[in-house]
């Protein structure tokens, strides 16, 4: 049965986008996964890589501000929103940056094949939860239609 949302409404154009996206999520998730094992185990080279993380989490702070201030028309909830995000994208990169430089390491003993089935299920509910948000965002917003 046909309905008028979901896959039905998507053109080829929307539908390769789509599977760009998830595979970029499925990817950076991966790399996540790994992350905290690398994090628990530890990789070297650490302290050579935080500025990079450090970098990345204040470029976010700087474009969540310019972002923020515009949608939530300023105030202390523009300043909020970006500290969270800032210290999100600093747990996100700081885990997907560890658990990259694990694989680049340990390619060759690389376990995930006894996890592979519960990292991949996870990672797909983690993309179709991110497809989600992004196809909602405006629902989501503190400005969105029903709020």
């Amino acid at each position: 049965m046909a309905t008028s949302g979901g896959l039905d409404r998507l053109d080829t154009a929307d539908r390769i986008q789509l599977g760009g996206f998830v595979l970029i999520c499925t990817i950076v998730l991966l790399t996540v996964f790994v992350g905290v094992e690398a994090v628990i185990t530890g990789v070297s080279g650490f302290s050579e890589r935080v500025p990079i993380y450090v970098l990345m989490m204040a470029l976010t702070f700087f474009g969540a501000i310019i972002a923020f201030e515009a949608e939530l028309d300023g105030g202390p909830a523009s300043l909020f929103w970006a500290c969270g995000a800032a210290i999100g994208t600093f747990g996100l990169i700081v885990l997907a940056g560890e658990g990259t430089a694990f694989l680049i390491r340990n390619l060759t003993g690389l376990v995930l094949i006894e996890i592979a089935f519960y990292v991949l299920g996870a990672v797909l509910a983690g993309s179709a939860v991110g497809y989600w948000a992004v196809q909602h965002w405006e629902t989501l917003s503190a400005t969105g239609p029903g709020l």
